[in-house]
């Protein structure tokens, strides 16, 4: 018969502290914002095309401050799952990028990427059927990751 050994206290204590201090800072993963703009370079910003993103996901961030440093080169546009509702981060727009759904690309499929800012602004009634944008899946072709900004 086998004989369990109860675990000393420190050990329980030492597993206890990192499972919450990981959790917790987990929890309380910043969010940062990112303006997206048509065309092949950061001039081009400034457009009414222009869009911002909330990513919160530490991946998200260290992919976007990559790009915006100029280590990755290939994957700077992005894509996400459209949301219908106003973000207080996006305005004027009334729809947003679900942060949890964004990511960086080279190309993208031609499904989602015919679509300007403005074209998805004013097709919002359309989004998701078999017409416009049928899975709410958008990759803006041309356009790219700008700059970090703080929304008021």
């Amino acid at each position: 018969m086998e004989r369990k050994t109860a675990r000393p206290f420190w050990i329980s204590a030492l597993i206890w502290t990192v499972a919450v201090l990981g959790c917790s800072s987990l929890a309380s993963a910043e969010t940062r914002y990112f303006r997206v703009c048509p065309g092949p370079d950061p001039s081009g910003c400034g457009s009414p095309n222009d869009f911002i993103i909330a990513l919160s996901k530490p991946k998200q961030i260290q992919m976007a401050m990559q790009i915006l440093g100029g280590k990755v080169v290939d994957q700077v546009h992005v894509q996400g799952m459209i949301v219908a509702k106003p973000a207080a981060h996006n305005t004027p727009w009334k729809f947003h990028l679900a942060p949890k759904t964004i990511s960086f690309f080279t190309f993208g499929h031609p499904v989602c990427w015919g679509f300007s800012t403005k074209d998805i602004g004013d097709h919002l009634d359309k989004l998701g059927t078999p017409d416009f944008l049928p899975t709410k899946q958008w990759c803006p072709r041309g356009y790219r990751l700008s700059q970090q900004v703080h929304p008021s």
